[in-house]
């Protein structure tokens, strides 16, 4: 179907449904009015819910942001950075704590590997 098709066809079902709106008693363009009222307000109310959350996230994102450029250089009575991004790989990896105290042994296996091979 061509661009003009397309509307001469939205052109007669929009003039089909203005046709059946004419012959409707008041009770149900009443009843119909409010339906469509109802159903603007829910979504207006579900576009501001979706703003809303979004706000929400951007404020935590943009806190979170702040708290780690904030104390990434900050040092504690240890001496030791507060954060440390290697801390970080390490939480995120998913590996077992084992994994890293056995680190060295996986390291030095590998090597052997890698010579052997």
């Amino acid at each position: 179907m061509s661009e003009r098709d397309d509307e001469a066809l939205i052109h007669r079902i929009r003039a089909g449904l203005d046709e059946g709106i004419e012959h409707l008693d008041a009770a149900t363009l009443s009843r119909l009015r409010q339906a469509r009222s109802r159903a603007l307000h829910g979504l207006a109310r579900r576009r501001r819910l979706v703003w809303v959350r979004a706000a929400v996230a951007a404020g935590v994102l943009a806190v979170t942001a702040l708290a780690v450029v904030r104390y990434a250089g900050v040092e504690h009575t240890t001496g030791l950075p507060l954060v440390a991004m290697e801390d970080v790989d390490i939480l995120a990896s998913g590996e077992t704590p084992d994994f890293y105290e056995d680190l060295d042994f996986y390291t030095w296996l590998a090597e052997e590997h890698a010579d052997a091979g």
